[in-house]
């Protein structure tokens, strides 16, 4: 693109920060904020027809009708089915209000960081087929310490732990740029399954994942009081698929947790310790910074601290803090060109 047109552009575009979780997606506009997040699921029928996206989809996951399937194409930081991940964009960009063809549209969104060449590849085509010309990437991470406000271009070290749904990132951050990571293949989602899982092999019920989702927001803890006693939820037996309804109590939830989070806490004070010492010294005196929706489990940053040894607190917005942080690197949008056209 011409330095000439590029003044030009910066003045009609529609500038867009975009979140691709595994779990939620969430739009930033320029000029209106946060227009956007609803689940990374879209409902197709047997033809490929998208039938519903986001939270109309996710009402239809377990209780799909004949001939309809709801998925979720983003698993593991990556794109796993790209028909349909190309479906879900467009439909969620056909719900911002104005998205009209015609405007030279950009957008900012975070990957993880060890994402490939390849990844990033495909997912800029998704962006390309959905009518977004010009699409940048940003280490998911560092989007999220920047949307948290902390001082990133310090040379002193800041620790970040970013709990998505299928994986951990567990980065340090100085000097402006992630300088150590350690990418751990669990996350919120891992804790989904295990509630699911205890309860078909304990009541013979077979939940969908959402349910098992709000199930560990409502009884889940990682020490401390849970914020309810027990719930009432709807699944189908596994062997006919008829309906049928159980109470859960926390105790239980509790319990089957229990083996995935010592697993991630493990794995986290594992990939801490490999940060070489030499790069940790500076940041003994700063708390480990939780971001992410995983990090909201109740009790999970006081457990952390008690593995780690070390002060942890969560960022101030650990969902929405990625797309704010992808959002304020609109501004340097000439800085991404040039930093592209040398890659």
């Amino acid at each position: 693109m011409s330095l000439f047109l590029d003044p030009i552009l910066d003045h009609f575009a529609d500038d867009l920060a975009v979140d691709l979780g595994s779990a939620v997606t969430r739009i930033w506009r320029k000029g209106r904020g946060l227009v956007l997040a609803e689940p990374s699921l879209i409902a197709l029928t047997m033809s490929g027809e998208t039938l519903a996206v986001g939270e109309k989809a996710k009402a239809l996951w377990g209780r799909e009708p004949r001939g309809v399937r709801v998925t979720a194409p983003l698993r593991g930081g990556a794109v796993n089915d790209p028909p349909a991940a190309a479906a879900m964009l467009e439909a969620f960009f056909a719900k911002l209000p104005r998205f009209l063809p015609g405007r030279h549209r950009r957008a900012v969104l975070g990957l993880p960081v060890e994402a490939p060449a390849t990844e990033r590849k495909r997912v800029k085509e998704l962006f390309h087929q959905a009518g977004i010309q010009e699409v940048y990437f940003i280490d998911a991470p560092l989007a999220a310490a920047i949307g948290a406000d902390l001082p990133i271009d310090e040379p002193a070290g800041q620790l970040l732990v970013d709990i998505g749904a299928d994986l951990t990132e567990v980065v340090l951050i100085a000097a402006g740029a992630i300088q150590h990571r350690h990418t751990l293949h669990i996350g919120g989602a891992t804790l989904d399954r295990a509630i699911g899982d205890h309860l078909e092999r304990t009541r013979e019920l077979r939940i969908a994942m959402p349910t098992a989702e709000a199930v560990k927001i409502a009884l889940g803890r990682c020490g401390g009081t849970a914020r309810c006693r027990r719930l009432r939820i709807l699944g189908r037996t596994p062997q006919k698929g008829t309906a049928k309804e159980t109470v859960v109590e926390a105790e239980e939830v509790v319990a089957a947790l229990r083996a995935p989070l010592d697993e991630l806490l493990a794995a986290i004070a594992a990939a801490i310790e490999k940060i070489p010492g030499d790069a940790t010294v500076d940041h003994l005196d700063r708390s480990v910074l939780l971001a992410g929706g995983g990090s909201l489990l109740s009790g999970f940053a006081e457990r952390l601290a008690q593995v780690i040894h070390l002060p942890v607190a969560r960022v101030p917005q650990p969902l929405a803090g990625g797309v704010l942080g992808s959002a304020r690197v609109l501004d340097y949008l000439g800085v991404l060109r040039r930093l592209e056209k040398h890659d």
